[in-house]
């Protein structure tokens, strides 16, 4: 496999890493696999900024 577009973020970022990496190798062959590491990759980073910034408080939730 060529280089990742996400080998950067591998030392601070592992798990972000390795959901992003396997959406970016299976964008082809297997698009839906690919959409759903993708998913997984952003809730990870969105889980992360709200650990992180003292700014964001998560939302109410209503159900």
């Amino acid at each position: 496999m060529n280089a990742s577009n996400f080998a950067l973020l591998k030392a601070e970022w592992p798990d972000f890493h390795d959901a992003a990496s396997k959406a970016e190798a299976l964008a082809y062959p297997d698009a839906r696999t690919a959409f759903f590491h993708a998913r997984r990759g952003l809730e990870l980073m969105v889980h992360w900024l709200y650990k992180h910034d003292a700014a964001l408080k998560l939302p109410l939730r209503t159900t």
